[in-house]
């Protein structure tokens, strides 16, 4: 009878302690609902305008902070468009990595950073990439962006600052809303880009075998694709989601118009746009990030990514290591923004 009682209680302890470890991670998320407080410096960049009616700034040194201008009249289709969303003061020499192969490969194209900080921190690595005839640097205003599109009421009610990744949810939002303003090329700032991708047909790469990735994106102005994603974003956006109003909006999108239901995805042209395979744009998959910076990997990774367009190095988990000289990194960093790389220095 004393074993059956002991064995009741321990059935019970053990139902409890299942039932705590089940319902604790839900107690968490609620808790971070009723605390959650978006960082006032971010809404700042997001929703400029109350901010802007404070006193006016005091006089900006110039040899060592260059103000970002308004953007120009930019030719439809002509453009890369590469965004730094979240109000940083400076670009990493990897990000200008990305713009100064991005200009190398396309010479007819105009490379466009847009920038949501007001200023950025000059160095002679600035300098040089924007004295180049084909790159410029602008402001990223996302209400004068968003405005007279499917995006103006999602971001008037602000539903971005509920995210806990509210920059890369409006990063999300900003790429797609570029491409209907202007139509043209959108890079992710974490590529190094080997050849031209001009002449590649509208569309968008798998990055798995179940994903239409969004870091690289290409649509002309008249093209339905940036109407129709951005339609689908703004009505299911899903701010606890980290993936699924880019990648997750972009499969959907294309897969569905295509006629493509289930995994494994394969390449394919559909109507006026292409979907494309791993090789093109992710050769190297998301877990593998470590083997650009592994010394030993470096003639694998190079093989692999030989036949790509362009290179994805997953900023994300790459960005704050070292890139050791030897690493494929390194070597792509070499052959295709070698001044990024000379005058990035120890901070590459």
């Amino acid at each position: 009878m004393c074993g059956r009682v002991w064995a009741c209680v321990g059935c019970s302890r053990r139902r409890h302690w299942l039932l705590l470890s089940a319902a604790a991670p839900l107690l968490f998320f609620l808790l971070w609902l009723v605390w959650w407080r978006p960082d006032p410096a971010l809404v700042a960049v997001f929703y400029p305008a109350a901010a802007e009616r404070g006193p006016p700034p005091a006089a900006v040194d110039s040899e060592r902070w260059l103000t970002v201008p308004v953007a120009p009249p930019l030719p439809p289709n002509g453009c890369i468009f590469l965004l730094e969303t979240s109000g940083r003061r400076h670009i990493t020499p990897r990000e200008w990595c990305t713009v100064e192969s991005a200009a190398s490969a396309h010479p007819s194209m105009l490379v466009v950073l847009l920038a949501a900080a007001p200023r950025l921190r000059r160095s002679a690595l600035t300098d040089r990439l924007l004295e180049r005839n084909n790159t410029i640097l602008a402001r990223l205003d996302f209400g004068s962006l968003f405005a007279d599109t499917p995006f103006e009421r999602w971001y008037q009610s602000r539903a971005v600052l509920r995210s806990p990744w509210p920059v890369v949810h409006m990063s999300d939002a900003a790429r797609i809303a570029v491409l209907l303003h202007h139509g043209g090329l959108y890079l992710d700032t974490d590529v190094i880009v080997r050849r031209s991708l001009a002449a590649l047909d509208d569309g968008a790469g798998l990055q798995s075998e179940g994903i239409v990735a969004s870091g690289v994106l290409k649509f002309s102005r008249d093209s339905a694709v940036p109407r129709l994603l951005a339609s689908r974003l703004t009505e299911g956006y899903d701010p606890y989601n980290w993936g699924h109003n880019g990648p997750g909006v972009v499969t959907k999108v294309l897969t569905e118009a295509c006629g493509l239901r289930d995994p494994p995805l394969a390449a394919t042209h559909c109507g006026n746009y292409t979907i494309y395979g791993r090789q093109c744009f992710y050769a190297i998959p998301w877990k593998n990030w470590s083997l650009f910076l592994e010394l030993d990997a470096r003639d694998a990774v190079l093989e692999r990514v030989n036949g790509s367009h362009l290179v994805h190095t997953w900023g994300r988990f790459t960005r704050e290591r070292r890139v050791p000289p030897g690493s494929a990194y390194h070597q792509l960093a070499e052959q295709h923004c070698p001044w990024s790389l000379q005058q990035g220095g120890a901070d590459f």
